[in-house]
């Protein structure tokens, strides 16, 4: 039964003091967590025991021990200030259902949904595991794959989907009792304090219902980031990266989906680690050993600056579904399991292969709508060592052979344009390309190496169009003041694909300024005239062989001037008040220093027509009124500085005014 959150505080409370924690450390209130001391596994482990179906993780724990994430907890949130850092070699949390052998059975043909099982032994909507001694080619390792009874009848169990392969030596079953879902989620980090000592998954689930990983950060470690072994659905997106890669010891893969897990997602973005997702054996069953392939997954991570391939099938798995977004790093997508299929996105300035498929695929795969450009170090764009249906594949700037077939392909339409002037290479037999696309810059359209024959070739006579163009992921920005005088200075942002050429529009209330230094595009000097209005830049990214990216920066605030002129001394009026005499009046003394002074005599205060000079000519008329004079200063970029200087009546008897 689930707690409330009165009931589980009170009982966390006195889980705390049993184990020295604080209770500071997991609540919905981010104000309680201001305990900077790092709390233990088992202050943490306390904490979730007590809670019902949801809980909230503030603060530092370290832990010495693995957390197991209780089955009653649902919903378990790390917030933005929390942070799990495991030390040593082991997982930092970890929920596990249960898999038991129960009983052996008839062989089971691929594409057979039947398991011979005493009637009483199963019952509908149960889960089983159904393996033997059926390995996968080249290793110790064996088929296994997770069905539900949908039907018992006679000794017979109807499996909800039919086997893909078949389990002939020793077969048996056992039941999967799978633990409940759990969602987590939130900005929090689990991280691995000493990642040179561990080559163990960080996030460890093995036998979960459709576990939920969200928005979390996964870094530091010496092994996997994420692994989801013999689990029925799931879906994983998370921030990955930095983990430890050495080809030996440290294997770190972002996401590692394991034994016979069953439509598992992958999303997310996932840097620096060896792959983002691979797929392999799960961990051993009692009874049943190292078993397992995962079905019907599909991968869609951004993957960038792998130091491996960025996503690697390893040899166990089945109707993998790959949609690639692939930026740098070593190798793009590497296809060593049956029936995959790489379909849509981009693998984008990679080392080669972009697609690799290996000579252990016994069943083909299909490659159809990727872009793939900017492939370096002599690397292919795909390079098919066994049979494999391309379709509709467009290369660009491929440094080696855009497309190296073996023997048994088929290339369907696509395109191929700059980089290596030969588009494919036969070097095996009954490879076919049809309607291929070829660009300027290919001289060679095909060659045969070593026992090529048998091979058939036509290129369409349709001129290659251009790749989708890079996507800015981050926008432009405008540094400096909007202020007249001042210089603004625009960035690129950033953009889904490198070796990019920029270009620089500068618009005021989103019209396009003419008067731009060309020579400086990133820059734009504001001027009066765009006072009162509101500035932007869009850059247009540009890359050979790719259609134009465009992107628009926020508008700044409204350009003000630089300020206003004030008198550091104010103006002076000298002269006599006798009609036929002269008024002068002095500049003063103006911050900043004026470009210009204006000066308007006035009569009573009203302006007197033609009067602004710095000198004035009493007349007749002015006998019996006030003269006093207006000073206008003038600086571009500032508002105007004004002063009104008051003079005296004018009687029409000589005498000094002095001075105002």
């Amino acid at each position: 039964m689930s707690l409330t959150r009165r009931a589980f505080v009170v009982g966390a409370a006195a889980a705390v003091a049993a184990t020295g924690g604080s209770l500071d450390r997991i609540d919905s209130d981010p104000a309680r967590a201001r305990t900077p001391r790092p709390r233990s596994a088992r202050s943490l482990q306390a904490l979730l025991n007590r809670a019902g179906d949801t809980a909230v993780v503030h603060g530092h724990f370290v832990l010495d021990r693995t957390v197991t994430i209780p089955n009653r907890l649902t919903s378990l949130e790390l917030a933005a200030d929390a942070t799990i850092e495991v030390r040593g070699d082991r997982p930092a949390l970890t929920r596990k259902g249960e898999i038991h052998v129960r009983d052996s059975t008839s062989p089971i043909d691929a594409g057979s949904s039947q398991l011979v099982a005493p009637a009483a032994d199963l019952s509908i909507g149960d889960h089983v595991l159904i393996s033997g001694h059926d390995t996968i080619p080249g290793s110790v390792d064996k088929y296994g794959y997770i069905r539900r009874i949908v039907d018992v009848s006679s000794g017979v169990a109807e499996l909800d989907s039919p086997l893909p392969r078949p389990i002939s030596r020793a077969p048996r079953y056992g039941v999967v009792r799978f633990a409940p879902t759990i969602h987590l989620y939130g900005r929090g980090k689990v991280v691995n304090g000493t990642p040179e000592a561990s080559t163990t998954t960080l996030i460890d689930l093995v036998a979960v219902e459709s576990p939920v990983i969200t928005g979390i950060e996964v870094a530091n470690n010496g092994g996997p980031g994420i692994t989801l072994s013999h689990c029925l659905g799931g879906d994983v997106d998370a921030w990955i990266h930095d983990l430890l890669d050495d080809g030996e010891r440290h294997f770190g893969y972002g996401v590692n989906v394991a034994g016979a897990s069953r439509y598992v997602r992958v999303r997310g973005n996932i840097a620096r680690v060896r792959h983002a997702v691979t797929t392999s054996p799960g961990p051993p069953i009692a009874g049943f050993g190292y078993v397992g392939e995962p079905e019907d997954c599909v991968f869609e991570p951004r993957a960038r600056d792998c130091t491996n391939k960025a996503i690697d099938t390893h040899r166990a798995g089945w109707g993998t579904k790959i949609i690639p977004h692939v930026r740098g790093g070593y190798g793009g997508v590497q296809i060593r399991s049956d029936n995959t299929s790489v379909v849509g996105g981009s693998i984008v300035d990679t080392g080669g292969p972009a697609i690799a498929v290996e000579r252990v695929v016994a069943v083909a795969p299909v490659i159809e709508g990727v872009a793939i450009s900017g492939v370096t170090g002599g690397g292919n764009a795909i390079l098919a060592l066994s049979p494999a249906t391309i379709r509709n594949t467009d290369i660009r700037d491929c440094s080696g052979v855009a497309i190296v077939l073996d023997s048994g392909s088929a290339v369907y339409g696509g395109s191929v344009d700059l980089g290596n002037p030969t588009a494919v290479e036969f070097r095996g037999e009954r490879n076919t390309v049809e309607g291929i696309i070829l660009g300027e810059t290919v001289t060679t359209p095909y060659r045969q190496t070593g026992r090529a024959r048998e091979n058939t070739f036509s290129a369409s006579p349709r001129s290659a169009l251009n790749l989708p163009g890079p996507v800015c992921t981050e926008l432009p920005e405008i540094s400096g003041l909007p202020q007249v005088g001042a210089t603004l200075t625009a960035s690129t942002g950033s953009w889904s694909l490198n070796a990019l050429d920029f270009e620089w529009s500068w618009k005021r209330d989103g019209i396009r300024v003419q008067s731009v230094d060309v020579a400086s595009p990133t820059k734009y000097r504001v001027t009066t005239a765009d006072i009162g209005t509101r500035i932007s830049v869009t850059v247009t990214a540009k890359r050979a062989g790719h259609r134009l990216g465009r992107a628009a920066s926020l508008p700044t605030r409204k350009v003000r001037t630089a300020g206003r002129l004030h008198p550091r001394e104010r103006p002076r009026v000298t002269g006599s008040t006798k009609p036929g005499a002269y008024l002068y009046v002095s500049k003063g003394e103006w911050v900043p220093y004026p470009d210009s002074i204006d000066v308007e005599w006035r009569r009573d205060s009203e302006p007197i027509p033609g009067a602004n000079e710095r000198s004035y000519q009493l007349q007749t008329s002015d006998r019996f009124a006030v003269i006093s004079v207006r000073v206008t200063a003038h600086r571009e970029g500032f508002e105007d500085g004004t002063l009104i200087v008051t003079g005296a009546l004018v009687s029409g008897l000589e005498g000094p005014l002095g001075q105002v």
